[in-house]
């Protein structure tokens, strides 16, 4: 489904940067959730994010490796945790599609 169009005033708001995983804990109140520490370089430091991933990605498929993230979203609390951002992964018809990134991109390298 195609969403409406927005501004590009409304895209420029988004912080897309390159993050590293660095730690990954199972949140015992959710089926779908794993709590991901992310390294998102010097102007946010290391990070919580939350994601809907368990059961789609082993702690050593995340671990040590690089994805994009929306570091500027609003906190939000979900199964006693908060949640500082999002991993951005593909929709795919039957799980979510991790994008992994090149190592040698930088911890914090905004995307545009």
């Amino acid at each position: 489904m195609k969403n409406a169009t927005i501004q590009y005033e409304d895209f420029a708001k988004l912080e897309l940067l390159i993050g590293e995983i660095k730690h990954v804990d199972e949140v015992t109140d959710s089926k779908k959730l794993l709590l991901l520490r992310v390294d998102l370089g010097k102007e946010y430091g290391e990070v919580e994010i939350l994601s809907g991933i368990k059961g789609y990605a082993s702690p050593d498929e995340l671990i040590n490796h690089k994805f994009i993230f929306l570091a500027n979203l609003e906190p939000k609390n979900m199964a006693g945790k908060t949640s500082h951002g999002m991993l951005i992964a593909g929709n795919g018809e039957e799980k979510p599609i991790l994008i992994p990134v090149s190592s040698e991109l930088a911890n914090g390298l905004i995307l545009c």
